[in-house]
């Protein structure tokens, strides 16, 4: 399936033909009675991010809601204390049709496609802040050059962006750019502050992480971890290299490790975060990881591409963070969360937007 990402068009035939042909379906299920207090929340990529992290608290806090997690693998690991169903099961596929609230990360597909048009409210936590440009944003998004065609699908995109009640933000600056990713207006982007952009304390060991976004080629992956594997054996200061790749890169783990693995090096595909709390440098292409690992766990930065011109003019990055990217690998030359003005949340914010989801029921 996620070669399919590789190919805009394909991939846009798809999600047409599929929202069509479900779309008498999701008239039918909107009538279908729904409880207030059956909140349904997923990620594509597993049980992580913010609404790992919101999961979590209304679990705790609030015995007053019911959380499922709907996985959109069934090799995925969910806590133990928290209903979780394959989002394509029997029961992943009641509580899509019966429950009120829908929490996403990702998109409408980390809950399922069989989701109801009404009487339910649709929030998206999103799933990192964007260094690389996202939804309209982008050129990557449209699916061909061709003008008519680009118009028509920046309209349904915006179109489909509305049916979310919000998208909860950081801050303002974040705010302003999913209005504009997205085509929303205002009134749908609240500002709470990220759970995972809370601080948190973290204990540092000599160890680096690689963490490369998803390129549509991934040639362009294999080629920036052969580099940082050649930086990291230059060095001798750091002991250990963690080369996390994005889940869509899953199958180029035993090609690496039979290729590249030793006692200093290993790769993983698994929950990012756990690396680079424990790391003290990290280093990313264009991943929205480089910020939680600047403000949520205090770690040095880079940023590195070593064609920033050709990814500029093929997806574009955010012009106020164009001037952090570097063409070349330096160890020394480092970011921290000044250089990237965002600062973490000193509120419980997975608190706050849990109060407004609930206001709108």
């Amino acid at each position: 399936m996620h070669t399919i990402y590789r190919h805009k068009i394909l991939r846009f035939a798809i999600q047409l033909s599929l929202a069509i042909a479900l779309f008498p379906l999701k008239l039918v299920f909107s009538i279908v009675p729904k409880r207030k207090d059956q909140w349904v929340i997923g990620h594509n990529h597993g049980f992580c991010d913010n609404a790992r992290l919101i999961a979590r608290e209304i679990t705790r806090s609030y015995p007053d809601i019911k959380v499922i997690w709907l996985k959109s693998d069934p090799n995925h690991v969910v806590d133990a204390n928290i209903e979780s169903y394959t989002k394509y099961s029997l029961m992943g596929i009641y509580y899509q049709l019966t429950s009120r609230v829908f929490i996403v990360s990702t998109g409408l597909n980390d809950i399922g496609r069989l989701t109801p048009y009404y009487g339910c409210h649709y929030f998206n936590l999103w799933h990192g802040w964007p260094i690389k440009k996202i939804g309209l944003d982008s050129k990557e998004t449209s699916p061909t050059a061709n003008d008519k065609i680009n118009k028509i699908y920046r309209s349904l995109y915006s179109y489909s962006n509305q049916r979310y009640s919000a998208f909860f933000c950081h801050n303002e600056q974040q705010a302003i750019m999913f209005q504009q990713a997205f085509g929303v207006d205002k009134t749908k982007t609240l500002i709470t502050g990220w759970p995972r952009l809370e601080r948190k304390q973290s204990t540092k060991t000599s160890h680096m992480t690689f963490a490369p976004t998803w390129h549509p080629n991934n040639v362009i992956t294999h080629n920036l971890i052969k580099i940082v594997i050649d930086k990291f054996k230059q060095q001798s200061k750091i002991k250990k290299l963690n080369i996390c790749l994005h889940p869509f890169d899953r199958k180029m783990l035993d090609y690496l490790n039979a290729n590249y693995t030793t006692k200093s090096i290993s790769f993983d595909c698994g929950d990012t975060m756990e690396k680079i709390q424990k790391s003290e440098l990290v280093i990313t292409d264009f991943s929205s990881v480089a910020v939680d690992a600047a403000v949520t766990y205090n770690c040095k930065v880079i940023l590195f591409y070593n064609d920033i011109e050709m990814y500029c003019s093929e997806r574009g990055i955010y012009e106020n963070l164009s001037n952090l990217m570097s063409n070349e690998l330096d160890f020394t030359n480092t970011l921290t969360k000044e250089d990237f003005k965002v600062y973490p949340s000193n509120v419980n914010c997975s608190e706050r937007i849990i109060f407004h989801i609930k206001a709108y029921l």
